[in-house]
């Protein structure tokens, strides 16, 4: 279930799906999102590790044009290595003074910056099954292929 609070008033998005294949199949991670965007509209998708965040930000990135910011990607540094505060809140700065943007995440220390300009938060709330059994797939596929994330 995704639950969208707009802040304020909308790209046209229809019919957004995107599946993953797996050993028994694909599995349906999206399915017929609807949403709109204006210029000047802001996304901030939230919710629990491995619910789906990175995944529909970077569809609707892709498919509208939307630029997309990895929050993962300001807040840690190589080796796992934290960013300091005021370094990141920085780099929120310059991401969130753009035209149109979604982020997944909330980025701790950057989160009032972040909100405060958001026009929409989108909270991924799906169940635990779905979520644990996401992560853990994404876990082991990464494992399997030795993918270095930080």
């Amino acid at each position: 279930r995704i639950i969208i609070m707009p802040i304020s008033n909308s790209v046209e998005v229809k019919n957004l799906s995107f599946k993953y294949g797996t050993f028994k199949g694909a599995i349906n991670v999206l399915s017929k999102l609807k949403l709109d965007i204006h210029k000047s509209e802001f996304m901030v998708l939230l919710g629990p590790s491995g619910c789906g965040k990175t995944t529909l930000a970077q569809q609707l990135s892709e498919q509208y044009a939307i630029q997309y910011f990895k929050i993962d990607e300001m807040y840690w540094q190589e080796n796992w290595t934290l960013r300091k505060s005021e370094e990141l809140c920085e780099l929120v700065a310059a991401a969130i003074a753009t035209d149109r943007w979604v982020i997944d995440g909330h980025g701790a220390s950057a989160k009032l910056m972040i909100w405060q300009r958001a026009t929409h938060i989108i909270w991924l709330n799906y169940p635990f099954v779905r979520v644990f059994s996401q992560m853990l797939r994404r876990t082991i596929q990464r494992a399997w292929a030795r993918e270095v994330i930080f």
